[in-house]
């Protein structure tokens, strides 16, 4: 495949460095913006007072490792590592003799939900120790998703045709924009690039499809027609990743010309998180070995176009789900005692299957929709009480530096971290 969708690989000359020497023109008053500890810094070039030629350098300082990528509107660039909370950086842009900066602060992640998703559902947000709701739809929220840097979050709400309506608003819940109208049907399986600029989701109606909608023009394109699920875009915002239910595959598009370059036999729970670097992912696939039912879990490299066996199902007992990485060497997965079992637990397992510990270990309750944050150490998941027949979905967040779960809120669900 073409690899210029990866670190490392640039569609044009664009040069990262030390900090060396003094410029002049530097901006008096640098511009300071605040940005999230994981996935893309968005450099606006609307915001730089000066064109934009082949020989614009990026630096940064204090320096840390990072690729830049050139887009129309915009200067990309992507950490190879979380970066610090509360750092502070500078971002130099130079073009010959002119140079422009931005000051830079890394800012504290939230986490946003859906409450009282039985009854009323709106969006709400808990920065810190403060609670506040984001949407106010009279309880008409559909669906909604965060950017992977935390910048935008996307929703749909239910119109007065039958249908939904497609909205965008900034992280903090300010500047509502309306999007979409989807008349009758139902918008939803959303999910919001980090520039903004870009929104893919599921129509369902007579029949249902997959769209990608540029908000620039306002033009939905069609890619695909069927019933998808877990719809994303990579870290790096150049590849689009989507489930296709009745045929059990994971497809990835190259965003660039819509190219398909990677399907994956899987299933809509086996879906794993991306690779920082958006080289790969880890996923699940069912296996029939011997007449008994297992569950392998692989990791794909799209840059090589290879897969790899991490854990192979004939070796354990466990069922695994929704494989997401803790670190290097250990993973997260939702683990199921049986095949047909219903009720899953969070474990911390290494790269060969073997159980570090059980996070979780009450078989009343069923475990899904787990996030890492790794840059606070905190998982987020939505768990559910089989034993209670009045029972309603709960949003939990598990301390790995203090050992402490602490409930978010009960009759809630679908939490994601807002970096």
């Amino acid at each position: 495949m073409n690899s210029r969708f990866f670190l490392f690989v640039f569609s044009f000359t664009l040069l990262s460095a030390f900090l060396s020497g003094c410029k002049t023109n530097i901006d008096p008053t640098p511009q300071r913006e605040e940005v999230g500890a994981s996935g893309l810094i968005v450099i606006e070039k609307g915001k730089i007072p000066f064109q934009l030629d082949d020989n614009v350098q990026v630096e940064v300082f204090p320096d840390f490792m990072f690729s830049v990528e050139n887009t129309k509107d915009a200067i990309l660039l992507i950490s190879f590592e979380d970066l610090v909370l509360g750092e502070e950086f500078e971002i130099r842009i130079h073009n010959q003799k002119e140079e422009f900066v931005f000051n830079m602060i890394v800012r504290k992640p939230c986490l946003t939900y859906l409450a009282e998703v039985t009854t009323s559902p709106e969006i709400w947000q808990l920065c810190g120790k403060e609670f506040k709701v984001l949407t106010q739809t009279s309880g008409r929220i559909v669906d909604y998703a965060v950017a992977k840097n935390g910048d935008w979050i996307v929703y749909s709400n239910r119109n007065d045709e039958g249908g939904t309506d497609i909205w965008k608003v900034s992280r903090n819940g300010e500047n509502h924009e309306f999007l979409l109208s989807c008349g009758e049907k139902v918008c939803e399986q959303l999910a919001i690039n980090s520039q903004g600029s870009k929104i893919a989701y599921k129509s369902s109606g007579v029949e249902e499809s997959l769209y990608i909608l540029a908000i620039e023009n306002s033009e939905s394109i069609l890619v695909e027609k069927g019933n998808v699920s877990n719809i994303d875009f990579s870290p790096n915002d150049n590849l689009l990743r989507y489930f296709e239910n009745s045929k059990g595959f994971i497809r990835v598009l190259d965003l660039t010309d819509l190219k398909l370059i990677k399907t994956l036999e899987s299933d809509s729970d086996l879906i794993g998180s991306w690779k920082k670097d958006s080289s790969g992912f880890m996923f699940g696939q069912h296996n029939y070995w011997g007449g008994i039912a297992g569950i392998n879990l692989l990791e794909t490299n799209l840059l090589e176009d290879i897969e790899s066996l991490i854990i192979n199902g004939n070796d354990t007992s466990a069922y695994l789900y929704q494989p997401t990485y803790l670190n290097d060497e250990e993973l997260f997965v939702l683990y199921k005692m049986g095949f047909n079992a219903n009720r899953k637990q969070i474990w911390v397992i290494n790269r060969n299957g073997e159980k570090i510990f059980e996070l979780t270990s009450e078989y009343q309750y069923s475990h899904s929709m787990i996030s890492w944050n790794s840059v606070e150490e905190k998982l987020i998941f939505q768990r559910f009480d089989h034993a209670s027949s009045g029972s309603t979905p709960e949003v939990w967040v598990w301390d790995k530096k203090e050992n402490i779960f602490q409930i978010i809120e009960k009759n809630a669900a679908h939490a994601e971290w807002v970096f």
